[in-house]
């Protein structure tokens, strides 16, 4: 990844690498603009409204966001795996707290899922021997509190692969998408 250029860091009409966009229950538009290392917020009709964030190593900056998820409060939060850290943002006041989080994930987009109880889960292996999917689930600080087995992957047609699959939570009002592992 380039370095913001002077004319995408701190600009909110240009973009160079949007890594995740959340839809508050306003309507609002969180982006999450990884090359500017920007949290930026938008009126429902795509008016600029707030900038939150910056590379760095401080409280509410980013080294290497990985995406967000949406609480039910509407708090934006991010993982920043080099920064070890989950960091929480209010779409209207900005920075608020962030949580130590070490995890061994590099360049890939986030695929945890906030829980309505704010609970985090997200799919996992362990280093093994034997590696095993599982999923690990933080508390609302981000401890960790659960690591569960995942089955195994179901039988597919290896001449037409699927790309991901898509897991629904029981009461279909959470989910997430899973990649393919190879």
């Amino acid at each position: 990844m380039r370095p913001p250029s002077s004319e995408t860091a701190g600009s909110p009409d240009l973009f160079g690498q949007v890594k995740d966009l959340e839809v508050l229950s306003d309507g609002r538009m969180a982006v999450l603009e990884t090359q500017a290392k920007e949290i930026r917020i938008f009126g429902s009709t795509g008016e600029h409204l707030a900038t939150f964030g910056g590379e760095g190593e401080g409280p509410g900056e980013f080294e290497q966001p990985l995406g967000m998820m949406r609480d039910a409060q509407d708090r934006l939060w991010v993982p920043d795996v080099s920064n070890a850290r989950m960091s929480v943002f209010g779409p209207s006041e900005g920075f608020e707290r962030s949580f130590p989080l070490h995890l061994m994930l590099f360049g890939w987009v986030w695929d945890g899922v906030m829980m309505n109880d704010g609970r985090v889960v997200k799919r996992s292996i362990t280093l093994g021997p034997p590696r095993k999917e599982i999923l690990r689930v933080w508390d609302d600080s981000m401890r960790l509190v659960d690591s569960l087995p995942l089955p195994p992957l179901p039988d597919f047609d290896r001449n037409d692969p699927p790309s991901a699959w898509r897991v629904r939570s029981a009461d279909g009002r959470g989910g997430m998408v899973m990649g393919v592992p190879f």
